[in-house]
């Protein structure tokens, strides 16, 4: 390139700073939080299903601020970037462990919250069933979601879907189960897993 060619993409260079100094407030006015899963002995829980639900939002529907969601790694642990600043239920499912939950998390923007690790339980029940009624490109990477009845509105579960079939171990209490692919009607239930005996 030569150098008259060069001073020519100056101003377009000095022009287009400020267009990008603009959008880093954006980048830090979000934040990010991460933990790990441990089973009950405290040993790491690789593919559980984490995830991130924000309180102001209404279970049934997306609300303002998705609910987030990612599996736990070989090491259990999960991190969660890009979350708006606010009030978030942190959930946890899994197959063969009962299911684990922490409340009134808060994500500050610009920062990394460091959970205390989220620990799997041994009572509850096993829940599992089958979706009927629509084809599986409907189904196709959707969760099934149990919103445990309590006063607590970030407690909302996500459960995954193998085909049209779903599987968890759930810890005692009410649920109600939602799940809405696009374009289907849902009928949503009440299920509940006892507690011990």
């Amino acid at each position: 390139m030569t150098r008259s060619n060069l001073s020519s993409l100056l101003p377009l260079l000095l022009f287009g700073l400020p267009a990008l100094a603009s959008q880093a407030p954006e980048l830090t006015s979000l934040g990010a939080l991460r933990g790990r899963v441990l089973d009950a002995e405290g040993k790491p829980v690789a593919g559980a299903r984490v995830a991130t639900v924000p309180y102001q939002a209404n279970a049934l529907s997306d609300g303002e601020r998705a609910a987030m969601s990612a599996r736990s790694g070989k090491d259990g642990s999960f991190t969660f970037r890009g979350l708006p600043p606010g009030t978030y239920g942190v959930t946890v499912t899994h197959r063969r462990e009962a299911s684990a939950y922490r409340g009134k998390v808060e994500v500050k923007a610009g920062g990394v919250l460091d959970l205390e690790p989220l620990a799997l339980g041994r009572d509850g029940g096993r829940v599992s069933g089958r979706i009927e009624g629509a084809p599986a490109s409907a189904l196709k990477g959707q969760t099934l979601r149990l919103i445990r009845v309590s006063n607590d509105n970030g407690d909302v579960f996500h459960v995954d879907l193998t085909g049209d079939r779903f599987e968890a171990f759930m810890a005692p209490g009410d649920y109600q189960v939602a799940f809405d692919p696009k374009g289907y009607f849902h009928e949503a239930w009440t299920l509940k897993v006892p507690g011990p005996t």
